[in-house]
């Protein structure tokens, strides 16, 4: 199966973007950070960071301004961190090199990232085209464990962002869920992606597997031959066709 491993990240902001650096279909403004914010992050002086960054809203809504609260609030679920190493993994891009590359423990710090979404939503309402505020929400959603929100935001972003770099991105949240055997949700992003990008071969071929993993033999030969009608050399594809007619006669004979 082509999936590559995937973590929890905000990739327009922050602290560590494991998604690959594709291109997106509309150029995103990354953030900047005041001069005086950086020393208050570090010092983990969240209160006067956070004040800040609202004053700042206060005075000017602007997207800056937006990137920069969620960011605030993601820094401060991440007081509690795991250290990882980005040995083997896609290149790390920073907008601070002496940011820690680091990810936050959210699953249990869902209650201090909450207060970021309302401003990672109207990022995306400023500038609907940016493949990265839109790959941020999505990647808080699975932070905090919003599953329904989570693929209600993988849709809206491959119906809304349209090109490759999107496809590729989104192909890498049904890794998780394919490894953790939670192969309905799998099944939903590939679908998704189908949907929006009925050619996608490696999203067919994919969602054929996971057909087959559930025991949908007839779904799984049915996506194998469609992504061996795009692509005869997919390997995915053809290993899948062979299991589905195998088990599926075994089945069927049962």
């Amino acid at each position: 199966m082509r999936h590559c491993s995937h973590f929890f990240s905000i990739s327009i902001f922050l602290l560590i973007g494991l998604l690959p650096r594709v291109a997106y279909s509309a150029p995103c403004e990354k953030l900047v950070l005041p001069n005086e914010m950086a020393p208050l992050i570090e010092a983990k002086a969240f209160a006067k960071a956070e004040a800040l960054a609202q004053q700042r809203l206060t005075n000017s809504a602007s997207l800056q301004n937006h990137l920069l609260n969620a960011y605030v609030y993601w820094r401060k679920a991440g007081r509690f961190i795991i250290k990882v190493s980005a040995a083997g993994r896609p290149p790390i891009e920073m907008i601070d090199a002496d940011l820690e590359k680091t990810f936050p423990a959210a699953s249990y710090q869902a209650n201090l990232l909450a207060p970021a979404e309302p401003h990672l939503v109207r990022v995306i309402q400023l500038s609907p085209r940016c493949l990265d505020y839109h790959l941020d929400l999505i990647n808080f959603y699975q932070a905090t464990q919003k599953e329904a929100e989570f693929l209600r935001a993988i849709q809206k972003t491959a119906e809304t962002v349209p090109g490759d770099a999107t496809v590729v991105a989104l192909r890498t949240y049904a890794t998780k869920p394919y490894q953790q055997g939670n192969y309905s949700v799998a099944q939903k992003i590939y679908e998704t992606i189908i949907a929006a990008h009925p050619n996608d071969e490696k999203a067919i071929a994919n969602l054929s597997s996971v057909f087959a993993q559930q025991g949908k033999f007839p779904e799984a030969q049915q996506m194998a031959e469609r992504a061996l009608r795009l692509d005869p050399k997919d390997n995915v594809a053809s290993s899948t066709l062979l299991t589905a007619m195998q088990l599926g006669n075994d089945f069927e004979k049962a």
